[in-house]
């Protein structure tokens, strides 16, 4: 039976592998590669690493993809510099709204909170699922990293 320190420990033996991977990291491959180190179906996923440009009155703008690593053996559904605007996703607003707060979206064919763009935009890559994460650095959104997989 494992009891809640077992886990905790768990958890710091977890973040020790990755910030470990992280630090050793010298190229944005090996950088998305150790934040799939714990994924489900590693194989079979896309991480993505975005910017998000911010207008001089802090409002979000566009985002514009700086790394992705695709899954295995699978050509890359987005690509370095591809850009979309934030207002075209109004969904946007729940995954932003959470800084460092992974957000899964196991389905995306059903969940209620996916607006049309998004929607229509993962399913025509074949997402099937996600894990989006906002990146923030001092109390400003910056970024924010997604996980895609097909099933």
């Amino acid at each position: 039976m494992t009891t809640p320190g077992d886990e905790a420990l768990a958890d710091w033996a977890l973040l020790q592998s990755v910030m470990t991977r992280l630090t050793a990291a010298e190229t944005m491959t090996a950088t998305l590669q150790a934040l799939l180190l714990r994924a489900p179906s590693p194989d079979e996923a896309e991480v993505c690493l975005w910017t998000i440009d911010s207008d001089a009155h802090g409002a979000l703008g566009w985002l514009s993809n700086v790394g992705s690593l695709p899954a295995a053996g699978q050509p890359a559904r987005s690509r370095p510099g591809e850009r979309h605007n934030l207002a075209d996703f109004p969904s946007a607003r729940t995954y932003l709204a959470t800084p460092g707060i992974p957000l899964l979206v196991h389905s995306i064919a059903t969940d209620p909170d996916l607006d049309p763009g998004v929607r229509a935009t993962w399913q025509a890559q074949g997402v099937q699922a996600t894990i989006v994460v906002a990146l923030a650095l001092r109390g400003r959104i910056v970024g924010m990293l997604t996980v895609y997989w097909p099933r």
